[in-house]
């Protein structure tokens, strides 16, 4: 069985178990030396563990939790496709808010992503039977291990919205060196990744709504 899924079965697993589950494209700005990369967006999960921490007022909920993501970019560059991907654990804080009388809910959210496990693979010609994979590594030094976003969304009281998602700092490590046969090089020196997702949050029984006034019984 492929590990994508065996990944994507324990994301259903663990999402149907934690009742939360978010779905994101993710789009990213690639340049090297200043010059545009052709940028394929990237479809993955988020499991989100969040729970209520004050209802500030009426209409107007402060929720706190713990995301674990499945976070990357994908690219071409002289006719190679690279994908870069990381599995990273962070926390978050943010508000739900009823808009006016009607069921709609804003949302935003604030949060820090620390970096577990890193790895990059390469398709020559973008031919996916010659998968090579350059690293794979825990605690990699190779991306930001720490980052920072910011989310808003907007949708229903029940639980399900969309949002948008942008990290503040590049994807990778400017600074990394690696020596390879006694040559120190910066692979990453003059490749900037910025990267916004788009995606939905949903829950996935009525007898949890997310809604502005829910509590677990």
């Amino acid at each position: 069985m492929k590990k994508q899924t065996l990944l994507f079965g324990f994301f259903l697993l663990f999402s149907v178990f934690n009742l939360q589950a978010q779905l994101a494209f993710q789009f990213a700005d690639v340049t090297r030396d200043g010059a545009s990369l052709s940028n394929i967006p990237r479809f993955s999960w988020m499991i989100p563990l969040s729970y209520e921490i004050a209802q500030a007022s009426e209409g107007f909920m402060i929720n706190g939790g713990v995301l674990l993501k499945n976070d990357g970019v994908i690219f071409e560059e002289n006719g190679d496709r690279f994908k870069y991907r990381v599995i990273s654990v962070g926390p978050e804080i943010g508000f739900f808010t009823k808009l006016g009388e009607s069921k709609l809910v804003l949302s935003g959210d604030y949060g820090f992503d620390f970096a577990l496990h890193y790895k990059e693979k390469v398709f020559p010609n973008g031919e996916r039977g010659d998968k090579e994979i350059l690293t794979r590594e825990w605690f990699s030094n190779r991306p930001n291990r720490l980052n920072h976003y910011v989310r808003i969304g907007v949708g229903t009281d029940n639980g399900f919205y969309m949002f948008g998602q942008f990290y503040f700092r590049d994807f990778l490590n400017n600074g990394f060196q690696e020596t390879v046969n006694g040559l120190t090089t910066q692979p990453y020196e003059d490749l900037v990744i910025r990267r916004f997702h788009l995606g939905v949050s949903f829950k996935f029984t009525k007898d949890t709504d997310f809604t502005v006034n829910w509590t677990r019984e």
